[in-house]
Protein backbone atom coordinates (compact mmCIF):
# COMPACT_ATOMS: atom_id res chain seq x y z
CA UNK A 1 0.00 0.00 0.00
CA UNK A 2 2.92 2.09 1.12
CA UNK A 3 4.51 1.65 -2.01
CA UNK A 4 1.61 2.33 -4.35
CA UNK A 5 0.78 5.55 -2.95
CA UNK A 6 4.58 6.78 -3.43
CA UNK A 7 3.67 5.71 -7.04
CA UNK A 8 1.20 7.80 -7.49
CA UNK A 9 2.50 10.45 -5.93
CA UNK A 10 5.36 10.24 -8.55
CA UNK A 11 3.05 9.66 -11.45
CA UNK A 12 0.74 12.81 -10.51
CA UNK A 13 4.18 15.06 -10.07
CA UNK A 14 5.70 13.98 -13.69
CA UNK A 15 1.83 14.10 -15.27
CA UNK A 16 2.22 18.21 -13.76
CA UNK A 17 5.62 18.95 -14.63
CA UNK A 18 4.67 18.51 -18.59
CA UNK A 19 5.79 15.03 -20.06
CA UNK A 20 2.98 14.87 -22.26
CA UNK A 21 4.31 16.28 -25.86
CA UNK A 22 1.62 17.70 -28.25
CA UNK A 23 2.54 17.69 -32.18
CA UNK A 24 5.62 19.23 -32.78
CA UNK A 25 6.50 20.71 -35.92
CA UNK A 26 10.08 19.11 -36.83
CA UNK A 27 11.76 18.03 -39.56
CA UNK A 28 12.08 14.23 -39.10
CA UNK A 29 15.98 13.02 -39.52
CA UNK A 30 17.54 11.00 -42.08
CA UNK A 31 17.25 10.45 -46.14
CA UNK A 32 14.02 11.92 -48.41
CA UNK A 33 13.51 15.34 -46.05
CA UNK A 34 10.65 16.91 -48.55
CA UNK A 35 9.75 20.20 -47.08
CA UNK A 36 5.99 20.81 -47.81
CA UNK A 37 4.80 23.46 -49.96
CA UNK A 38 4.24 26.75 -48.49
CA UNK A 39 6.61 25.74 -45.40
CA UNK A 40 10.87 26.80 -45.12
CA UNK A 41 13.05 24.42 -42.81
CA UNK A 42 14.43 26.57 -40.35
CA UNK A 43 17.47 25.54 -38.46
CA UNK A 44 20.13 27.09 -36.43
CA UNK A 45 21.21 26.34 -32.57
CA UNK A 46 20.83 27.61 -28.88
CA UNK A 47 23.54 27.55 -26.45
CA UNK A 48 23.22 28.25 -22.60
CA UNK A 49 25.94 29.21 -20.37
CA UNK A 50 25.65 30.36 -16.83
CA UNK A 51 27.68 33.14 -15.62
CA UNK A 52 30.14 32.69 -18.15
CA UNK A 53 30.52 28.97 -17.73
CA UNK A 54 29.90 25.92 -19.91
CA UNK A 55 27.46 23.83 -18.06
CA UNK A 56 26.42 20.94 -20.39
CA UNK A 57 23.28 20.67 -22.23
CA UNK A 58 20.24 21.45 -20.32
CA UNK A 59 17.33 21.81 -22.60
CA UNK A 60 14.13 20.98 -21.28
CA UNK A 61 13.21 20.66 -25.18
CA UNK A 62 10.72 23.42 -25.81
CA UNK A 63 11.07 27.08 -26.79
CA UNK A 64 8.22 29.54 -26.31
CA UNK A 65 8.04 30.58 -30.25
CA UNK A 66 4.53 32.28 -31.86
CA UNK A 67 3.70 33.90 -34.82
CA UNK A 68 4.15 37.93 -34.23
CA UNK A 69 0.79 38.65 -36.63
CA UNK A 70 -1.62 36.10 -35.78
CA UNK A 71 -0.22 35.27 -32.48
CA UNK A 72 -0.30 31.79 -32.88
CA UNK A 73 2.06 29.45 -31.11
CA UNK A 74 4.05 26.94 -32.82
CA UNK A 75 4.91 23.64 -31.14
CA UNK A 76 8.53 22.93 -31.48
CA UNK A 77 11.74 21.44 -29.65
CA UNK A 78 14.93 21.75 -29.10
CA UNK A 79 17.38 18.54 -29.31
CA UNK A 80 19.66 17.90 -26.40
CA UNK A 81 22.97 19.32 -28.66
CA UNK A 82 21.08 22.65 -28.95
CA UNK A 83 20.13 22.06 -32.46
CA UNK A 84 16.68 22.68 -33.74
CA UNK A 85 15.08 21.96 -37.64
CA UNK A 86 11.62 23.42 -37.52
CA UNK A 87 9.02 23.44 -40.76
CA UNK A 88 7.51 27.26 -40.50
CA UNK A 89 5.19 29.00 -42.80
CA UNK A 90 6.87 31.96 -43.88
CA UNK A 91 6.17 35.18 -41.61
CA UNK A 92 8.16 36.60 -38.53
CA UNK A 93 8.31 34.76 -35.27
CA UNK A 94 9.35 35.90 -31.65
CA UNK A 95 11.36 32.91 -29.84
CA UNK A 96 10.27 34.58 -26.56
CA UNK A 97 11.15 32.63 -23.38
CA UNK A 98 13.42 29.47 -23.39
CA UNK A 99 12.99 26.60 -21.14
CA UNK A 100 16.26 25.47 -19.08
CA UNK A 101 16.75 23.18 -16.58
CA UNK A 102 13.48 23.79 -14.59
CA UNK A 103 13.61 27.30 -14.78
CA UNK A 104 12.94 29.38 -18.07
CA UNK A 105 15.14 32.36 -19.39
CA UNK A 106 13.27 35.39 -21.47
CA UNK A 107 15.52 36.06 -24.29
CA UNK A 108 13.10 37.62 -27.14
CA UNK A 109 14.45 37.05 -30.38
CA UNK A 110 13.01 37.57 -33.79
CA UNK A 111 12.97 35.27 -36.60
CA UNK A 112 11.93 36.51 -40.16
CA UNK A 113 11.22 33.55 -42.28
CA UNK A 114 11.14 34.84 -45.60
CA UNK A 115 8.14 33.70 -48.34
CA UNK A 116 9.66 33.18 -50.85
CA UNK A 117 12.61 31.32 -49.59
CA UNK A 118 14.39 28.39 -51.49
CA UNK A 119 12.74 25.81 -48.66
CA UNK A 120 15.58 26.16 -46.09
CA UNK A 121 16.78 29.43 -44.10
CA UNK A 122 19.62 29.09 -41.24
CA UNK A 123 18.93 31.42 -38.35
CA UNK A 124 22.04 31.22 -36.84
CA UNK A 125 23.38 30.23 -32.96
CA UNK A 126 21.39 31.69 -30.55
CA UNK A 127 23.73 32.20 -27.52
CA UNK A 128 22.31 33.26 -23.63
CA UNK A 129 24.08 33.76 -20.63
CA UNK A 130 22.28 33.09 -17.42
CA UNK A 131 22.47 33.28 -13.75
CA UNK A 132 22.26 30.33 -12.05
CA UNK A 133 18.81 28.94 -10.66
CA UNK A 134 17.34 27.93 -7.63
CA UNK A 135 16.76 24.62 -6.51
CA UNK A 136 12.92 24.24 -6.29
CA UNK A 137 10.47 25.00 -8.37
CA UNK A 138 9.77 27.02 -11.67
CA UNK A 139 11.31 30.19 -11.93
CA UNK A 140 12.11 33.02 -14.42
CA UNK A 141 16.14 33.04 -14.60
CA UNK A 142 18.15 36.55 -14.70
CA UNK A 143 19.32 36.73 -18.08
CA UNK A 144 22.61 38.23 -18.59
CA UNK A 145 23.14 38.47 -22.37
CA UNK A 146 21.52 37.41 -25.20
CA UNK A 147 23.86 37.65 -28.79
CA UNK A 148 23.16 35.69 -32.38
CA UNK A 149 26.53 33.98 -33.93
CA UNK A 150 27.05 33.17 -37.57
CA UNK A 151 27.96 29.41 -37.50
CA UNK A 152 26.58 28.70 -40.55
CA UNK A 153 29.08 25.95 -42.23
CA UNK A 154 29.05 24.48 -38.56
CA UNK A 155 25.41 23.81 -39.11
CA UNK A 156 25.26 22.66 -42.26
CA UNK A 157 27.47 20.21 -41.61
CA UNK A 158 25.27 18.95 -38.45
CA UNK A 159 22.20 19.53 -41.07
CA UNK A 160 23.91 17.07 -44.10
CA UNK A 161 24.68 14.59 -40.97
CA UNK A 162 21.24 14.42 -40.16
CA UNK A 163 19.60 14.31 -43.65
CA UNK A 164 21.99 12.65 -46.27
CA UNK A 165 21.05 13.88 -49.40
CA UNK A 166 19.04 16.99 -48.60
CA UNK A 167 19.67 19.16 -51.66
CA UNK A 168 18.33 22.09 -51.16
CA UNK A 169 20.23 25.63 -50.95
CA UNK A 170 20.05 27.46 -47.89
CA UNK A 171 19.23 31.04 -47.27
CA UNK A 172 20.30 32.89 -44.09
CA UNK A 173 18.42 35.01 -41.88
CA UNK A 174 20.09 35.17 -38.95
CA UNK A 175 17.33 35.90 -35.80
CA UNK A 176 17.46 39.27 -34.32
CA UNK A 177 17.83 39.88 -30.20
CA UNK A 178 15.02 43.02 -29.54
CA UNK A 179 13.84 44.11 -26.24
CA UNK A 180 11.37 45.77 -27.79
CA UNK A 181 9.36 42.96 -28.99
CA UNK A 182 6.25 41.69 -26.55
CA UNK A 183 6.40 39.57 -24.01
CA UNK A 184 5.40 36.23 -24.29
CA UNK A 185 1.14 36.67 -24.51
CA UNK A 186 0.29 33.66 -21.95
CA UNK A 187 3.16 35.11 -19.59
CA UNK A 188 0.46 36.39 -16.81
CA UNK A 189 -1.28 33.41 -17.13
CA UNK A 190 1.36 31.09 -16.87
CA UNK A 191 3.01 32.72 -14.04
CA UNK A 192 0.07 32.17 -12.17
CA UNK A 193 0.00 27.97 -13.70
CA UNK A 194 3.93 28.29 -12.55
CA UNK A 195 3.01 29.35 -8.95
CA UNK A 196 0.29 26.67 -8.49
CA UNK A 197 2.48 24.21 -9.78
CA UNK A 198 5.26 24.99 -7.74
CA UNK A 199 3.14 24.64 -4.74
CA UNK A 200 1.54 21.53 -5.93
CA UNK A 201 5.16 19.84 -6.56
CA UNK A 202 5.97 21.01 -2.88
CA UNK A 203 3.21 19.26 -1.76
CA UNK A 204 3.18 16.44 -3.60
CA UNK A 205 7.07 15.95 -2.71
CA UNK A 206 5.73 16.26 1.20
CA UNK A 207 3.08 13.49 1.17
CA UNK A 208 5.51 11.23 -0.93
CA UNK A 209 8.27 11.55 1.96
CA UNK A 210 5.46 11.50 4.70
CA UNK A 211 4.30 7.76 2.99
CA UNK A 212 7.86 6.41 2.45
CA UNK A 213 8.82 7.47 6.27
CA UNK A 214 5.14 6.48 7.80
CA UNK A 215 5.72 3.14 10.27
Amino acid sequence: MKMALAVACVVAVLLMSGCANPYFKNAAPGRGLIVPEGEVLVFGRVSVTENGKSVGSSLKGWPVVFNLSTKEYVNVTVKEDGYFWWLLPGGSYELSDLHYRRDYIQVKVRLDVPEDSAGAVYVGTLRVDTAPGGWIGIEKRQTNAVTIADDFEEAMGALEKRNPGFSVAAGKGLMVHDVTLPDDPRSKANEAVRRDRNDFLFYMAALFVAVLTAP
